[in-house]
Order: structure tokens, then C-alpha cells, then sequence
């Protein structure tokens, strides 16, 4: 079970994973690194200075926490994060197709084709891949 369908009622602005970006009323996700020189929770003091509202990681919370704050405990922070935004997005990713190209040899040339060809017929169209990407 996720964060987002154990707080349903969670009501924040914006999520954000990079402290500089945080503004009052934010969720800021903490998200674990390959080692502890890279967790995220180590700008969490940068993200409350800045505002945020909600503090999700994996880690424990402090003793104290500035008055406002809310901290999310989660032994997946990187799930938890991936779900709050399908949730405040209205779950916009089921409804959008999907075109993947596989095999060997021209992937690029009939994946940039193929965008070409929909951006053609009006259909916005987003291309990513080792040799290009665009909107």
C-alpha cells in the first residue's frame, strides 16, 4: 500500500525531488542514492527551509520537526513518489498510447519516422532514444 492511497486526503501544492525547487506548501521526496553521500535526505534541512510541507523518505524522523511539518516514513520512497504523482495527475499515463521499437539494426530511423508521420497527422507526439529526443 502506497503512500497515496494511505493519505488520500494529502493536500500539498507541488511534489519536487530537488531541494532548490521547494516552495512553501511542497512535498519533498528524500529519495535514497547509491550510497549515503547521494540520499536525498541529506538536503531535507535545504527543503523545510525552503517551505516544504511534507518530508517523504526512508529514513526516521528527527526527535523534533519544525512546526507544519509532516514526515513520511516508507520503506519504498521511490514507489510512493511514482504513485502520488500518477494520483495528482489523474493517472494520465494509462491513457496515453505507446509506440516501442525493438531490434537490432534501425530503431532511430523508424522510431523518427514514425513521429514524424503522427506529428503530420496532428497527434502530439513525444520521441525518446539513444539517438534523439523531443517533444
Amino acid at each position: 500500500m502506497t503512500i497515496a492511497t494511505r493519505l488520500p486526503h494529502l493536500t500539498l501544492d507541488r511534489i519536487k525531488t530537488h531541494s532548490q525547487q521547494v516552495t512553501a506548501g511542497d512535498l519533498f521526496v528524500a529519495l535514497p542514492g547509491s550510497d549515503s553521500r547521494t540520499h536525498g535526505a541529506r538536503y531535507i534541512d535545504h527543503a523545510i527551509g525552503n517551505g516544504a510541507r511534507y518530508i517523504l523518505t526512508d529514513i526516521p524522523a528527527p526527535r523534533t520537526l519544525p512546526p507544519g511539518v509532516t514526515w513520511l516514513v516508507s520503506a519504498t520512497p521511490l514507489e510512493d513518489f511514482i504513485a502520488l504523482a500518477h494520483s495528482r495527475s489523474g493517472h494520465v499515463a494509462q491513457s496515453l498510447p505507446l509506440v516501442a521499437v525493438t531490434g537490432t539494426n534501425g530503431k532511430s530511423t523508424v522510431a523518427d519516422g514514425m513521429a514524424q508521420l503522427l506529428t503530420r497527422l496532428g497527434l502530439p507526439t513525444g520521441l525518446f532514444g539513444t539517438v534523439a529526443h523531443g517533444f
